[in-house]
């Protein structure tokens, strides 16, 4: 069940972005609670949106484009700019690759890095 509704999302959200004719690269993953669906969706298209506009905007792309059953099945669902992904995960890092790291696995490495800079310079 949950990967036949990954596979609806990710063909409704192909399908409405080229009907908006923005690029679009999302990722959908089988939530470790059931039968839920964990959804990233990066876009240029959200730019100047607001977070509340930017969820409604997926979620009414989903229903018009017939995934409406799967909306009910999205536990999580994060949507951001290229530029706002490229400031969080860092540039040239796959989606997928990591997400299960805890906040603080994924932010210790920099503060570490930081770190190591501030004392070499003493």
């Amino acid at each position: 069940m949950a990967r036949d509704g990954i596979k609806i999302v990710k063909e409704a959200l192909e399908k409405g972005f080229a009907s908006n004719r923005a690029k679009v690269f999302s990722f959908a993953e089988k939530s470790d609670y059931k039968n839920f669906i964990r959804l990233f969706v990066i876009s240029d298209y959200f730019r100047r949106k607001s977070e509340k506009e930017r969820v409604g905007e997926v979620l009414s792309i989903l229903e018009e484009n017939g995934a409406r059953s799967a909306i009910a099945r999205i536990s999580l669902c994060v949507v951001m700019t290229k530029r706002e992904y490229e400031r969080e995960f860092g540039r040239g890092v796959f989606l997928g690759v990591g997400l299960h790291k805890t906040a603080r696995e994924m932010k210790a490495r920099p503060k570490l890095h930081r770190l190591a800079q501030v004392r070499a310079t003493k």
